[in-house]
């Protein structure tokens, strides 16, 4: 499934859905559904007259006949995005995500959490230097919290607890099995991903973040300008973003396969990449 639009001036300026079927018939191996310009809108051939602020992929949504655009749907519906150096220990009143669904702050998603989850979650944390026992949600009276029961504390900590850094962390494996749970197609979108962590969880979380999100099909957008994350992330996945005045250009395995190929052989650490003028010189060739 392909889809695209453009919005100027509060209005739908361009829309497109194609959907590709792979058994399909000889000659229907794909088929487009929108196509929409500024002057005109149609849907699978037939014109149609969307008002011009509402996009028509919402307007043809049905379950059963269009199903393909449901996907689309609900792929958006289950964006969630975090700037992880701004995750606050302020309660579980706060919604850490921009985007995050109502109600599902920490308590409601620790409650939701099989016990195997949980142990998945206390197993990640030890590795990466965080010794917890217990990860429970408790009530009290009308105020819900989690607790965390660390190995050879004896008395039982809250989130305002503990450390800025283990609180994130513990945050983040958290939902990771909490949108694994749900079973929906799903995209994570993470800034500054270990920021303010040390070298070694840094580098931990980050190989957990992106190995967790493969096995699970979550899409991951993380965006970082931290070293020892960039040397655990296989370049194959980056995306370097350049900016000359107000044109944002990116640069990708996809786009510029010799380049990456070219580095390979430098035998040159990933954030080498980076901060060398390796790309200047290559792109000059």
């Amino acid at each position: 499934v392909v889809y695209r639009f453009q919005w100027k001036n509060d209005k739908v300026y361009d829309e497109y859905l194609s959907v590709l079927y792979p058994n399909g018939e000889p000659g229907k191996e794909s088929e487009v559904w929108i196509e929409r310009t500024p002057d005109e809108a149609k849907f699978k051939g037939s014109i149609v007259n969307p008002p011009q602020d509402k996009l028509l992929l919402n307007m043809k949504r049905d379950v059963v006949r269009y199903p393909e655009i449901e996907y689309i749907v609900s792929w958006a519906e289950n964006v969630d995005a975090f700037s992880f150096n701004e995750f606050d220990i302020d309660g579980d009143e706060r919604l850490y995500s921009r985007f995050i669904k109502g109600g599902d702050n920490l308590y409601s998603m620790v409650k939701a959490l099989s016990q195997e989850s949980i142990e998945k979650v206390i197993s990640a944390a030890e590795n990466m230097g965080y010794l917890l026992e217990k990860i429970e949600p408790v009530e009290f009276a009308d105020i819900k919290k989690v607790i965390f029961t660390e190995k050879g504390v004896n008395d039982p900590l809250f989130d305002f607890s503990l450390s800025k850094g283990m609180f994130r962390t513990l945050y983040l494996l958290i939902y990771l099995e909490y949108v694994a749970k749900l079973g929906k197609p799903a995209t994570l979108l993470i800034d500054d991903l270990c920021e303010g962590l040390d070298y070694e969880r840094s580098t931990k979380l980050g190989k957990y973040v992106f190995d967790f999100c493969s096995e699970n099909d979550i899409q991951l957008i993380a965006s970082s300008n931290d070293s020892f994350l960039m040397d655990v992330v296989d370049l194959n996945y980056w995306s370097i973003l350049q900016r000359e005045g107000s044109k944002v250009s990116a640069i990708n395995h996809q786009n510029h396969p010799e380049l990456f190929e070219d580095f390979s052989f430098t035998g040159l650490s990933n954030f080498d990449l980076l901060s060398s003028d390796f790309i200047a010189r290559h792109k000059n060739e």
